[in-house]
């Protein structure tokens, strides 16, 4: 026999203990009665005082709280099997590494915000997998798909714009790598339960971003586009190793560069893929936005796990415990409460 709540066990003890106490109490409180008047006399003042009485109450009351306490931690034996079925998506997160991303017109600053989006997100899902893409000129897979979220998240905040050497915006790229990643994680083609999230300021796109962005309807992968940032802009900062800002990006003429988030160009990249598109200005906001999109997928049978389970038996030790309490009721002075325990057993 084993036990699925010991974390009550202190709630037996103690109550045990206080129930030792109490008899223990009325005993020594017995014992100075006595000693004030005779027994016999007792029998003139209180005609059904008993001794045997006395005890047998106690008794039944004891084992009442005893059974009721062995309920409580949940005594259990004998086991059945279960089949548990997971059923869950692949999510590839696209995240913009490029310097623009340094950008602080939202606070801490773009990139800062789109990775705590990842990482509220990923609150919201169960049994799904999630990848994650880093791009900007060049774009590499820096997660593959996964249920570890704890890893993914831990990854997510390590990743900065000089993990890429070459700047830009490659969204075609990023594309393709998300594509080789759905196919390297699974052997089954279920692209009704896969989707790519991007989230970008949208800016030095190039030409060709809209078109790549087909691609994504072609694979038949659900597509949202979040653009991080503020249409009024802000510069982009220069820090040392040591996160101390030592100046501003500036062009080749000397003059400070001003990043401008480019929330139409998303919305139109977020069409030609099929998709939809958001504005990441909350982060709670934005999270729930896309998980409840999320949810609409289809998701497949991912694995089914065999569970073995122990069958909780604390009804016997509730119910005995309570017939005895009920029983405890019976024997006493108080012929009303006696009337009303016997009516209890009764029902």
């Amino acid at each position: 026999m084993s036990f699925g709540a010991l974390n009550y066990l202190w709630v037996f003890v103690t109550c045990i203990i206080v129930f030792s106490g109490c008899y223990l109490f009325q005993m020594k409180r017995q014992k100075q009665m006595l000693s004030w008047i005779r027994l016999d006399y007792w029998k003139f003042i209180i005609p059904e005082f008993s001794k045997n009485k006395f005890k047998s109450k106690w008794i039944f009351m004891g084992l009442g709280i005893f059974f009721v306490l062995i309920a409580l931690i949940r005594p259990q034996w004998g086991e059945h099997e279960e089949l548990i079925e997971s059923k869950g998506m692949d999510i590839i997160f696209a995240l913009d590494l490029s310097n623009s991303m340094l950008s602080e017109d939202v606070n801490p600053s773009r990139l800062e915000r789109a990775q705590s989006m990842i990482k509220k997100t990923m609150t919201q899902l169960a049994d799904d997998r999630v990848g994650v893409i880093g791009f900007a000129g060049r774009a590499f897979l820096a997660i593959p798909l996964t249920n570890d979220f704890d890893y993914v998240a831990e990854i997510v905040d390590t990743l900065a714009p000089s993990a890429i050497m070459e700047q830009g915006t490659e969204i075609g790229e990023a594309i393709d790598v998300a594509i080789k990643a759905f196919e390297r994680g699974g052997s089954d083609n279920r692209k009704t339960s896969r989707a790519i999230v991007m989230i970008s300021d949208g800016e030095d796109y190039g030409k060709n971003a809209i078109e790549n962005a087909a691609k994504i309807k072609e694979f038949g992968a659900g597509f949202f586009t979040f653009s991080v940032g503020t249409t009024e802009g802000a510069p982009i900062p220069v820090r040392s190793e040591n996160g101390i800002l030592q100046t501003y990006k500036k062009d080749r003429g000397g003059k400070t560069v001003l990043s401008r988030t480019n929330p139409d160009l998303l919305s139109k990249i977020a069409n030609s893929g099929g998709g939809k598109f958001f504005e990441l200005t909350n982060i709670d906001d934005a999270s729930y936005i896309l998980s409840r999109q999320l949810a609409s997928f289809h998701r497949d049978s991912t694995k089914e796990q065999r569970k073995i389970t122990k069958i909780d038996r604390f009804q016997y030790f509730l119910a005995l415990g309570i017939i005895l309490l009920m029983i405890s009721l019976t024997i006493g002075y108080q012929p009303i409460f006696r009337k009303i325990a016997i009516i209890l057993l009764l029902m």
